[in-house]
């Protein structure tokens, strides 16, 4: 496994989510809309994986099939 350039792969997402904790205390409903798009983002991402998913299994049943 490679290392990251820098300690900005580490520290981005962690203040990140300090800035959002922060605004979920400042004005809670905003963690509705967090949530919301976060189970957007899993649900396009686990339609894509099952895409992926589906094309791989298609070609190494293909391969099957011609050996």
């Amino acid at each position: 496994m490679k290392k990251p350039p820098s300690g900005v792969a580490v520290v981005l997402p962690g203040l990140l989510f300090i800035v959002l904790g922060v605004l979920v205390v400042i004005e809670p409903r905003i963690l509705v809309w967090l949530i919301a798009a976060a189970l957007i983002l899993l649900g396009v991402m686990m339609l894509m994986m099952g895409s992926f998913i589906r094309k791989i299994g298609s070609q190494f049943h293909n391969k099957q099939q011609s050996n």
